[in-house]
């Protein structure tokens, strides 16, 4: 569970966490096996902005039960102060329509309105786990450009092109797309499906707003197969030429 400005948030296995800015929190593993989690956080621009603080309220060590008897049950997933998403659970998230994946499953809004990601009740605007791409077998991602955003590969194996460069990946690997705009293009030449969790800063679309003409680059709108007439060596840019605003 976690515990958080004094409120019980309840999390398991595929569970979405926000921890809101300066909020104090704690994580109890409640459970007889290891609790593994990612974490995103701007902790450099927070630094950077002079807004970064680390405050060590109470030492990690075994749980005392006595303390988690007594703790209130849950009483919302939603953060009192603002009505804000503090957990999503694994069979909550929202499948969206965009049509650059093979699906893509909504966790977090990026606070940017026409990003089709802020109806889920989640609030964050300096970095968050956003969504969940998935890829189809033996098909390919849209091929498009943007700024700086990561990749944490759930399941499956495949491999992106980033640049111009392929770089392979599987389960427990991360992949990074740095700034400066690269074209980059995810690929699945398996028999399974593969799942890629995003980590995507907020701040890039601040970036973004003031960058007068800027514009993301899709080749192709829409997931298709590697193999379709057109890809070079089996695999590339899609082809088709369209733009749209990032």
């Amino acid at each position: 569970m976690l515990v958080l400005d004094d409120e019980r948030y309840d999390f398991g296995p595929g569970s979405v966490i926000h921890i809101p800015f300066r909020s104090p929190h704690q994580l109890y593993n409640t459970g007889n096996v290891p609790v593994v989690y990612l974490s995103a956080l701007a902790w450099h621009l927070e630094s950077f902005l002079n807004m970064g603080r680390m405050e060590q309220l109470h030492d990690c060590g075994m749980n005392d039960p006595t303390e988690l008897e007594n703790f209130p049950q849950e009483k919302s997933q939603m953060w009192p102060v603002d009505g804000r998403r503090i957990i999503m659970r694994k069979d909550e998230h929202v499948l969206t329509t965009r049509p650059g994946h093979g699906a893509t499953y909504s966790l977090g809004g990026t606070g940017r309105e026409g990003t089709g990601m802020t109806s889920n009740g989640f609030k964050m605007t300096a970095t968050g786990i956003t969504s969940i791409f998935v890829e189809n077998p033996h098909f390919k991602s849209h091929s498009h450009s943007h700024p700086e955003a990561y990749l944490y590969c759930l399941q499956g194996a495949g491999f992106s092109e980033i640049g111009g460069k392929e770089y392979h990946w599987e389960k427990g690997d991360a992949v990074h797309v740095p700034p400066g705009m690269m074209h980059h293009q995810h690929f699945n030449p398996t028999d399974g499906e593969t799942r890629e969790l995003r980590f995507e800063f907020g701040i890039r679309y601040w970036m973004v707003d003031q960058w007068r003409g800027f514009k993301t680059v899709d080749d192709a709108l829409v997931a298709t197969k590697i193999e379709e007439e057109g890809q070079g060596e089996g695999h590339g840019h899609g082809h088709g030429h369209g733009q749209h605003g990032s």
